[in-house]
């Protein structure tokens, strides 16, 4: 019967140690190579666009990129928590909406309107959780909002990969090969 050696190569500090006296020493003869596992396109992607999306980077309490079936369930409360005016309801701003720097010059009110609304209608997170399309997640809707959430899960895995909550045109950027 043919004796195996497992082992370390190379010594680890998280691995066990092992009283010597008991093992017979031998060199070892085969080396098992684990591939790395695959990286999802999506992820450098999600990465910067949970940073934009407030709600999103709320949501993902863990920070994996994932909206996992517990963070779905629980998600009134961290979004209640970005309410910073108080009001009970998530506008734009506290979604993540932002003109960048200041502008030197007042904005046509009815402009500034219209980009908010369209910052939450263009987002599926946001969009989702915008019921009543209003622009505005209101107090009601965040209380119904792991109700929302799951509506976004196509694969049926009970949880949001980046595949689901990034907009159609980031998914298709990360799909398409750099020039």
């Amino acid at each position: 019967m043919p004796q195996s050696l497992v082992g370390a190569k190379y010594p680890r500090p998280n691995v066990l140690p092992v009283d010597r006296s008991s093992i017979a020493e031998g060199e070892l003869s085969t080396e098992v190579k684990v591939p790395s596992p695959a990286v999802d396109p999506l992820y450098e992607i999600a990465n910067v666009y949970f940073g934009i999306i407030r709600v999103l980077d709320k949501l993902d309490a863990n920070r994996d990129r994932v909206i996992s079936q517990w963070e779905i369930v629980t998600s009134a409360g961290p979004l209640r928590r970005l309410d910073l005016d108080g009001d009970g309801a998530l506008n734009a701003v506290e979604c993540g909406f932002s003109f960048g720097i200041k502008p030197v010059r007042a904005m046509d009110p009815a402009f500034e309107e219209r980009a908010r609304r369209e910052f939450m209608r263009a987002h599926p997170v946001l969009a989702a959780l915008d019921t009543d399309h209003d622009s505005v997640i209101s107090a009601d809707e965040i209380t119904k909002s792991s109700v929302a959430l799951r509506r976004l899960d196509k694969d049926g895995d009970g949880s949001l990969s980046p595949a689901e909550v990034l907009p159609k045109a980031q998914r298709d950027a990360a799909a398409s090969p750099v020039d």
